[in-house]
């Protein structure tokens, strides 16, 4: 194992996954069935973070304490993230997420 990972091979391997992870290939074609997939899958765990989020605040008492906005924080933070996600494939659909839940 530790051969194979002294190989150039294995470096490209790796250059390429960092390459990846920083910019993935995705289709630019509307009409590409993996795309709209994709849009359609970020689109829906979007919307469970947010509806997580949204139930966290409202078990919310008047008596706040720091374990509540500690799970807050944790909710708005897993909220985020998704839209981070969804943003590359979908930013147009994100905007128009973002927009029907604060405006």
């Amino acid at each position: 194992m530790l051969r194979a990972m002294s190989t150039a091979r294995y470096d490209r391997l790796l250059d390429g996954l960092i390459a990846a992870s920083r910019c993935p290939p995705l289709a630019s074609d509307p009409d590409d069935l993996h795309l709209r997939a994709a849009e359609r899958t970020l689109t829906n765990a979007l919307r469970k973070r947010w509806r997580q989020l949204h139930r966290t605040v409202a078990e919310i008492d008047s008596d706040v304490t720091d374990e509540d906005l500690h799970e807050i924080r944790i909710a708005s933070k897993r909220c985020r993230y998704a839209t981070e996600l969804a943003g590359p494939v979908s930013a147009k659909g994100v905007r128009t997420f973002a927009n029907s839940r604060m405006g």
